[in-house]
């Protein structure tokens, strides 16, 4: 083999290491939204998990959203939550859905606001039935560029998506699915 072959072949070499590499990187980069201006109109965090600071309550108190991390406080599912041997994602009511909700049982409003699996905004499937921790099923939908949640005759427009936290992901909602 002359030296101009050896070049070449060295040359080839770092070519398809190279492409690998890129290939990798790109593999592992979709698995979370890559930006946050959507198609459909719903923000998406950028936030990211870190050890000490992602506990839900942590998270959601970064968000001011505190009637809902009260409910989960006063009725102990923070550790429930931070047990879970499953990734979650979690639909949590903006504060202001809390004013005309009326009664409601608070264990059956997180259960059926709990979804027993990971979902991100950019992996949601419309239109299909999804279960809840509490056996309901809850629908995406999209009207007008805009994501709804849908829980029998409630809907509920998503604000905010892909806010992660230690046990999964959340997404915020204009009302109350009860």
């Amino acid at each position: 083999m002359t030296k101009e072959q050896k070049r070449l072949m060295t040359y080839i070499a770092i070519i398809v290491a190279a492409m690998f590499i890129i290939s990798f990187a790109y593999v592992f980069s979709i698995s979370k939204p890559a930006s946050n201006n959507l198609e459909n109109g719903i923000s998406v965090s950028d936030s990211t998990p870190t050890e000490n600071n992602n506990s839900i309550i942590n998270v959601l108190n970064n968000y001011q959203i505190s009637s809902f991390s009260s409910l989960i406080e006063s009725n102990n599912f923070e550790k429930e939550i931070s047990n879970s041997e499953q990734m979650l994602t979690i639909l949590v009511p903006v504060d202001s859905a809390f004013s005309n909700t009326g009664d409601f049982d608070p264990v059956t409003l997180i259960q059926s606001l709990t979804i027993p699996k990971l979902i991100y905004s950019n992996t949601l499937q419309l239109n299909v039935p999804i279960a809840t921790s509490l056996g309901s099923n809850i629908t995406f939908t999209s009207e007008d560029g805009e994501i709804y949640v849908v829980s029998g005759e409630k809907k509920a427009k998503v604000l905010n998506a892909d806010i992660n936290f230690e046990k999964g992901n959340i997404f915020l909602i204009d009302s109350v699915l009860n």
